[in-house]
């Protein structure tokens, strides 16, 4: 259970707190003494800083702690790669933020030669950018958001036919089983990092989660699985 104070924003982690009643969401500082009184064990924390929104100049830092790489790879990477999973980052605030990376002295950039190309620039992590991206780190993330097409449709089904239905079903079925050979393609390049395991773990169980809900589902509703759907 977590308890954030409304004056500090301190965290306070309590391991046996299950049992109090109508728990608050944030409590006054005074409070917290009391609570370490009242209920033990307990563990404060009194280094968080309180909840933020992960952006993207933290983004851009996350992904350079990894590897060089020039704005170009970094857009890529944030569209399609394991990075597109985190937050929106769109090409216009990618290179303001690198910019800003650079003029604060968190990023060096070079410039390199390309064959009948102009240079480009490669952006790489310094010292003191390792040192704000762990800051960053420190304040628990933010809640997760979903957004989903597909169970909007599935919230208003009654207007819609069993044909269509299961066109839809079989659909996002296909594209949770991409997603899925996606990750184990992924798995296969990440060199045994346990943080990428644990984000290619994670996804792969509610991805397979998806899967086996919906095919339940398809089940009980009695549609039609041997109709076949091009995913595009």
């Amino acid at each position: 259970m977590h308890f954030w104070s409304a004056q500090r924003s301190e965290l306070v982690v309590a391991t046996e707190l299950a049992s109090i009643p109508h728990c608050p969401q944030s409590v006054p500082l005074v409070a917290l003494t009391n609570l370490v009184t009242l209920y033990k064990p307990i563990y404060i924390e009194l280094s968080y800083i309180g909840a933020v929104v992960l952006n993207v100049r933290t983004l851009c830092l996350g992904f350079l702690s990894m590897k060089d790489a020039s704005g170009y790879e970094i857009k890529k990477e944030f569209e399609d790669g394991l990075f597109c999973h985190f937050i929106e980052a769109s090409y216009g605030s990618i290179y303001p933020a690198l910019s800003q990376l650079a003029a604060d002295g968190l990023v060096t950039v070079r410039e390199e030669e390309q064959s009948g190309k102009p240079d480009k620039k490669v952006y790489s992590i310094c010292a003191a950018g390792h040192e704000a991206l762990a800051k960053a780190l420190s304040a628990v993330p933010a809640r997760d958001k979903y957004k989903s097409e597909f169970l909007f449709e599935m919230l208003l089904q009654r207007y819609i036919s069993n044909d269509h239905l299961h066109v839809a079903m079989a659909k996002q079925l296909a594209d949770l089983r991409q997603d899925l050979a996606s990750a184990a393609e992924a798995r296969l390049m990440c060199g045994g990092d346990a943080g990428s395991e644990f984000v290619l773990g994670y996804g792969e169980a509610v991805l397979t989660a998806a899967v086996t809900y919906i095919e339940q589902k398809r089940k009980e509703m009695g549609l039609n699985s041997a109709i076949a759907v091009a995913a595009e």
